[in-house]
């Protein structure tokens, strides 16, 4: 194959990968940020898991983990924020808010919010969060999770 054609099928093929990755959307992950220990002062929808219980607060977005067990297990907030793209939801971003020992914890987030327009152009922000707990025996368990339109 002549010098002059690898060249032009090469830049070829990096146009089309280039095109193709600056039309998918970003996504983020906070994995493991450690909040900061609070006492709750808002309104906030919670959920339990034995001796966790995670909530979120709408007006602030932020997300606590309480672990109440006194041994103490190390607890854990789960969450996802999922954007409305025009026709379905798409997960954006997930993470998780840890415990650094008993009492509550609080981690601040910055999400879209229900009523603006998000990333993906259109309105919509829904905020999912669940509630875990780890044991030395059945290494980390989790309740089912709770889900909340981010209109705060």
């Amino acid at each position: 194959m002549p010098m002059r054609l690898k060249v032009i099928i090469t830049a070829l093929v990096a146009t089309l990968l280039a095109a193709t990755v600056s039309v998918s959307p970003a996504y983020a992950v906070d994995s493991g940020q450690i909040g900061s220990q609070a006492n709750p002062t808002g309104s906030m929808t919670c959920q339990a898991h034995q001796g966790a219980t995670a909530c979120f607060e709408k007006y602030g977005d932020k997300l606590w983990i309480n672990n109440s067990d006194l041994d103490p297990r190390h607890t854990r907030n789960e969450w996802e924020n999922w954007l409305w793209s025009g026709s379905e939801w798409i997960l954006y971003r997930w993470g998780e808010c840890l415990d650094n020992g008993v009492g509550w914890y609080v981690c601040n987030k910055d999400f879209y919010e229900n009523s603006s327009v998000n990333y993906l152009g259109e309105k919509g922000s829904h905020i999912f969060w669940r509630a875990c707990e780890y044991g030395q025996s059945s290494g980390w368990t989790c309740g089912g999770w709770r889900s909340t339109p981010n209109d705060g």
